[in-house]
């Protein structure tokens, strides 16, 4: 990830050629975003693929000072992950 993501750029998120070679693609820098820990308005919206599932796509949300909020299928089987609490 760059320091300073500009929508539209793609990036490799890990590579072990046949065994994780997923990319993300940066959608939005100011996307709003409500889980169960909070609602943000200004997270980065991501949007990651793999070659090895074609038929699945996922967005992810992070947020500035805690990481990833929210990640949820908008293609392929059904799953979603949503930030709930953070513990010190």
């Amino acid at each position: 990830m760059q320091a300073k993501p500009e929508v539209g750029r793609q990036f490799r998120q890990e590579w072990y050629q046949g065994h994780a070679e997923d990319t993300f693609r940066v959608l939005s820098l100011d996307a709003p975003v409500t889980v169960p820990f909070g609602t943000f308005e200004h997270a980065l919206k991501t949007e990651e693929t793999t070659a090895l599932e074609p038929d699945v796509v996922d967005n992810k949300y992070y947020v500035a000072g805690i990481g990833e909020v929210q990640e949820i299928a908008v293609q392929g089987p059904l799953e979603k992950l949503e930030l709930v609490q953070i513990i010190d």
